[in-house]
């Protein structure tokens, strides 16, 4: 069941990458959603929305060579990845993280205080550093 979810996921995916005409249906669906008068008139009026304004013309390239050799490289690791995974054994080092990971929890209420509060930092201190670059 899980392989033809796998299986289905990547068809779509491919199928997306090859459809020449999604470029065009992104940037009309991008113009109708910036036109916030007729989007904010349709959902509270219920005034049906006409057609949308004429998107900026896309030019949809190929995909280059190298991209497609790298999404094949991608594909091919995670298929190779995921076999070599069900062929053998659990490492131990994976048991050995899951303890490590256990004795940092305990399950008191101050560990989810001490985690909430050094997740919260964390997430500040990406931040200051990304808005720094802006």
């Amino acid at each position: 069941v899980m392989l033809g979810a796998c299986a289905g996921l990547l068809l779509v995916s491919v199928g997306i990458g090859v459809a020449p005409e999604l470029p065009a249906a992104i940037g009309s669906a991008a113009v109708r959603f910036q036109d916030t008068h007729a989007y904010a008139t349709a959902v509270l009026q219920g005034v049906p929305v006409g057609p949308a304004p004429a998107a900026p013309k896309v030019v949809a390239e190929g995909p280059l060579p190298w991209s497609v050799l790298l999404s094949l490289g991608s594909v091919v690791g995670a298929v190779a990845f995921a076999a070599l995974s069900l062929q053998f054994p659990r490492v131990s080092v994976w048991r050995l993280a899951q303890r490590g990971a256990q004795r940092l929890q305990s399950g008191d209420v101050s560990d989810y205080v001490t985690w909430l509060v050094a997740g919260v930092a964390a997430y500040g201190v990406v931040l200051a550093v990304a808005l720094r670059g802006m």
